[in-house]
């Protein structure tokens, strides 16, 4: 009995100890991380007078030392961000701004200099979004006014651009018409005129596009696939959507919208939008895709090459550059409508345990 006692005496002595080296070492770490992290914060301060006397490079490498110090602060990384902007570098800022988003989606400063950035960069739908955000988050923000301002500004600029860039409408929702091509040695003079021409067959091109709408001649899903190319460029791409979104033909423009997605790979999805996938996308994707399942038309609830594909969408855009900060994004109503697409793709035959797998990311 007495070397019984003794063996449990010795089985809690070594618990205490056990439990002593893990209190040691726990503190150990958060010693270390406290010396990191301070630092880190020296190195920020240092990095912030170099700002202040326009070093931007020498500013740079400081938030880049204090990140490798402490890489879960976004403040860090939207400092470094301000210097690239100031650099002209706003490719990279704009990357920094996304860094320091996902640490934290509600930090101001970052998504003022992501809306910069793009601003520069031309990705005026972006920069727009970007300060919506800002409003989103501070609808009372000290420079409500100015950001109003901005947002206006980048406005007039996306209409100038779309008017620099004409482009014709997507071939499957319109007759081409074979615009006269310009001799290479042609006087300017003649270029505006040329460019009115070119509106004008445009209009008129509209309203043949709403009349075969209206009677309905365009609705062979076969026929719309394999007449149309699928985009290879963002701009492409976001151009078509454009045009069809302009449809005053709700059921078409669905449909449309719905068999325009059908001739893009999901495989091509990452070359295509590369960093210009934004929720807005995601969130009409989503409707999309729910209406057309609310209305259990058999050519696509029972077509499993479809359901497949309209899986593969989803599995794809969620490998996606900035994913995870999207779905930071989602209402619970944009989440549970997605849940809802997943659901409808098991009740159709899609196997679950794919479809459980991807349908938790998404939460």
């Amino acid at each position: 009995m007495s070397s019984f006692n003794n063996l449990n005496d010795w089985i809690e002595t070594m618990k205490k100890k056990d439990k002593q080296i893990l209190e040691e070492k726990q503190e150990r770490k958060n010693k270390e991380k406290k010396e990191k992290e301070k630092t880190a914060e020296e190195l920020k301060e240092i990095g912030n007078n170099f700002f202040r006397q326009n070093q931007y490079e020498k500013a740079i490498d400081n938030y880049t030392k204090a990140i490798n110090a402490n890489p879960r602060n976004e403040i860090y990384y939207s400092n470094r961000a301000a210097c690239l902007i100031k650099l002209k570098k706003f490719k990279e800022a704009e990357n920094d701004c996304v860094k320091s988003l996902e640490i934290n989606p509600k930090f101001l400063k970052s998504w003022l200099r992501k809306a910069t950035a793009n601003r520069y960069l031309k990705n005026y739908t972006q920069a727009i979004h970007d300060f919506q955000q800002v409003l989103l988050i501070n609808s009372q923000h000290i420079n409500k006014k100015k950001i109003e301002e901005e947002k206006i500004d980048i406005v007039k600029k996306s209409e100038e651009k779309e008017k620099n860039q004409f482009v014709e409408k997507p071939s499957f929702l319109i007759q081409e018409k074979k615009d006269i091509q310009p001799k290479k040695n042609e006087p300017k003079k003649n270029e505006l005129q040329k460019n009115q021409n070119k509106i004008k067959v445009s209009q008129s091109k509209n309203k043949e596009l709403e009349k075969m709408v209206q009677e309905n001649s365009l609705l062979d899903s076969s026929d719309f696939i394999s007449s149309e190319k699928p985009p290879v460029s963002f701009y492409e791409f976001e151009e078509k959507w454009r045009s069809l979104s302009q449809l005053s033909d709700k059921k078409n423009k669905l449909l449309f919208k719905f068999k325009f997605l059908l001739i893009i790979s999901p495989l091509d999805l990452k070359n295509l939008f590369k960093d210009s996938f934004s929720v807005e996308f995601l969130v009409d994707f989503s409707q999309i895709i729910h209406q057309i399942f609310a209305q259990n038309d058999p050519q696509f609830t029972k077509n499993m090459e479809i359901l497949n594909q309209i899986f593969s969408l989803f599995e794809k855009i969620s490998q996606l550059n900035r994913f995870k900060m999207h779905v930071l994004f989602l209402s619970k109503e944009e989440k549970s409508l997605i849940g809802s697409i997943f659901d409808s793709l098991e009740k159709y035959g899609i196997e679950n345990n794919r479809i459980t797998e991807i349908k938790k990311l998404y939460k």
